[in-house]
């Protein structure tokens, strides 16, 4: 397993299963996506996709907000844009991509998870907000975790040894 996340030579030579390389390509253009719509329009996305609420923290707040989310995103191009090159000169470096992008987004989700963004509204009156008294994830959390299952099976698939027919 090890030899093939650390393969001796980088090549073009792919040696998991094919499905991988077809779930590589989606997971790569959803996060490249994803950070492309940050950076195009961070307050929208910031409001709705993460429901974070920039109006609560005043402006000069709601600018700190906004342009780290925009710096975090072009940090994020990094990934997707190398795994270009992967996938075009370097397939033998699939499977150690899918761990970046696996590093990633469950190190995000725990830093998230123990240094939440709050607002002044409070988990009490996100509770009364929703019919059902429970909070609901805002929708950037449900596509996170989509992307999250596939680049786990891709992982997974890749470090698969390939079926000779």
């Amino acid at each position: 397993m090890l030899s093939r996340l650390f393969p001796k030579q980088f090549d073009n030579t792919y040696r998991g299963e094919w499905l991988a390389i077809w779930l590589f390509v989606p997971v790569m253009l959803l996060r490249a996506a994803q950070n492309v719509i940050v950076i195009s329009n961070p307050r929208t996305t910031l409001t709705t996709a993460d429901a974070i609420p920039l109006d609560s923290y005043g402006a000069a707040g709601a600018e700190t907000v906004v342009s780290f989310a925009v710096l975090l995103a072009l940090f994020g191009l990094v990934i997707p844009l190398q795994s270009v090159v992967v996938l075009i000169r370097y397939r033998a470096m699939i499977p150690f991509m899918y761990l970046c992008f696996l590093v990633l987004s469950i190190s995000s989700r725990v830093l998230s998870w123990v240094h939440p963004i709050i607002g002044t509204a409070d988990a009490q009156a996100m509770a009364q907000a929703q019919p059902s008294g429970f909070y609901v994830p805002n929708s950037g959390f449900y596509i996170g975790l989509v992307i999250l299952a596939i680049t786990i099976i891709g992982f997974v698939l890749s470090l698969t040894p390939r079926k000779e027919e």
